[in-house]
């Protein structure tokens, strides 16, 4: 199977692309939303050292290819992940994010909107300026956002408000393209995307990310041929909890099937 791990909402929209891209392969999303991103302060290595264990998890219960579905886990741990792989495949959301970017940016003016850890790592601009040296990178940490989607606040006016203010000083400096480094962000992509202007290209990065695993079974014939594949769709969560299992209803239109804790 495909093994999706994030911290709840992320792993459902990817999981969501990858059904569209990849009909029929059996999915097991991964919600880690006790121990990889805590209520308490944040912590790179606490974060490394629990998404260490949840790529063994999920490898544990058959996982041939990982995809992370947070940008801030991919930014954080994504290495150390890939490294823990044991031969599994890891990827990250980062690099379809910042291929696509750089493919459709126009003028290669691109902006970047997310987490703090995520804007803070410095990680997106490194990336595209790795495969588009002349690139303009700016970025805009929008640490509103996160808890006005936790509310399903999508359509108030003071979401759009708190959306454009996070989104002025990237207009000001003309971007062409946009990368919301934030997987749950999806939900507001009609209200960014009306606020950044329809000049602007979004990147969907959980689409790229399900074509870029796609393209990878249709060249690694040896995985491919090990995926299950009878459309089996399962979401498991390390902590119960009431919201995440309303957004796996809506996002997915089914249902947490287990809560589990990995082992330490």
């Amino acid at each position: 199977m495909i093994g999706i791990i994030g911290s709840g909402i992320d792993g459902m929209i990817v999981t969501r692309s990858v059904r569209e891209k990849i009909p029929g392969v059996d999915v097991l999303c991964f919600g880690d939303n006790l121990r990889i991103f805590p209520a308490a302060a944040f912590n790179p290595d606490e974060m490394i050292k629990n998404a260490v264990q949840g790529t063994a998890f999920l490898i544990g219960l058959g996982a041939r290819l990982i995809l992370i579905a947070s940008h801030t886990l991919s930014c954080i741990a994504g290495a150390a992940m890939a490294a823990a792989g044991a031969g599994i495949p890891v990827l990250d959301i980062i690099t379809p994010s910042v291929n696509q970017a750089v493919l459709k940016s126009r003028h290669h003016r691109i902006g970047i909107i997310g987490s703090r850890a995520v804007i803070e790592s410095g990680l997106y601009p490194e990336r595209i300026r790795e495969r588009c040296p002349e690139a303009l990178v700016y970025s805009a940490s929008c640490p509103l956002l996160a808890p006005l989607i936790e509310e399903g606040w999508l359509k108030k006016p003071v979401t759009a408000m708190i959306v454009k203010k996070y989104l002025i000083p990237l207009k000001t400096r003309q971007i062409d393209t946009l990368i919301p480094a934030s997987t749950p962000y999806a939900l507001l992509s009609p209200v960014i995307q009306r606020k950044i202007g329809k000049q602007v290209r979004v990147i969907d990065g959980a689409e790229a990310l399900a074509e870029t695993a796609a393209a990878f079974l249709e060249t690694h014939s040896n995985i491919s041929g090990q995926m299950q594949r009878t459309g089996r769709q399962r979401v498991m969560l390390s902590w119960p909890s009431t919201f995440l299992e309303k957004q796996a209803k809506d996002i997915l239109n089914t249902r947490v099937v287990e809560t589990s804790m990995p082992s330490h």
